[in-house]
């Protein structure tokens, strides 16, 4: 239950407002302190992850004999926070959009996303790769359908008129070229060229009158809102509860206390998502980015 805004307004405590409330509420609910709370408000551009962490131990620092060296085996450096995002113009819901409308044929958002992805944030990247999966885990035999619309594509295509033939060229050369600049970028490259190319071949199956592929009538019921079952674009894997307060809480739960899906950019209340990906989802697309420090 939201606490009262008073009670962090009171002279000792910060002053906390609109969605920054909400954060607090949530973190004082899982232990934070209220000077904590306020280092992990200000946001990864002004506070690392890892002072927030990480505290300062009082302790003596042994500087070795003389004459001599410690040496310690080289650590890979963990992400920092500044590491992970930056501002960009693409947030979760533009990413979820983009997604969908590439599901339905059109593929140009979603190359416009592919061309700018070496500039994407890579937590951002982890959200577009969970995105992807999450968007066509409801399709019915999507790769037996791909087979045979490849089966069938030389043949569509010749029975186009020559408009129609000059206009989606082009089309595909503007996804071709995203694709490609995509396929640069290691692991989420493949994924995001893969998607585009089912995109367009969704779109050519649409202008020949070819079926596309069908969906499970779960679809029909994925949908959500920032704030009332989605938290920063995330649903919780185990959404399963009939309680939509208790989906979204359990979401914001993940999201907080996960050290890679907290540098997130937070999503605006009652933004619409035709779907969202699991925390599931996101957890297993930033492993596969390294994004993890401990993996």
């Amino acid at each position: 239950m939201l606490k009262s805004p008073e009670i962090f307004r009171s002279r000792d405590r910060p002053p906390f407002e609109g969605i920054d409330l909400i954060a607090a509420d949530a973190l004082s609910d899982l232990g934070f302190d209220d000077a904590t709370i306020k280092l992990i408000l200000l946001g990864p551009r002004h506070v690392s992850i890892h002072q927030i962490g990480n505290p300062q131990l009082p302790g003596e620092v042994h500087h070795g004999e003389e004459g001599t060296v410690d040496e310690e085996p080289p650590e890979a450096r963990p992400p920092r926070a500044e590491d992970l995002y930056w501002p960009t113009p693409f947030g979760q819901a533009a990413i979820v959009q983009a997604v969908w409308a590439n599901l339905h044929g059109d593929p140009m958002a979603l190359a416009d996303i592919s061309k700018g992805l070496a500039d994407l944030p890579p937590v951002l990247r982890a959200y577009l790769a969970a995105a992807i999966a999450a968007g066509q885990r409801d399709y019915v035999g999507l790769e037996k359908w791909k087979t045979e619309f490849d089966r069938e594509q030389a043949r569509l295509e010749a029975a186009r008129s020559k408009q129609t033939r000059e206009a989606e060229s082009a089309v595909a050369a503007v996804v071709g070229a995203a694709a490609a600049a995509a396929n640069a970028i290691p692991a989420v490259g493949q994924v995001v060229s893969a998607a585009l190319a089912l995109g367009l071949a969704i779109r050519e199956a649409l202008i020949s009158s070819f079926p596309v592929p069908g969906r499970k009538a779960v679809d029909q019921i994925r949908d959500g809102h920032e704030g009332i079952d989605t938290f920063w674009g995330l649903r919780s894997t185990n959404d399963g509860s009939a309680l939509v307060q208790e989906r979204y809480r359990t979401a914001k739960q993940w999201v907080v206390q996960d050290p890679v899906a907290f540098q997130l950019p937070p999503v605006p209340l009652r933004t619409a998502f035709a779907f969202a990906p699991t925390t599931a989802d996101f957890k297993e697309a930033a492993s596969k980015l390294g994004l993890y420090s401990n993996e």
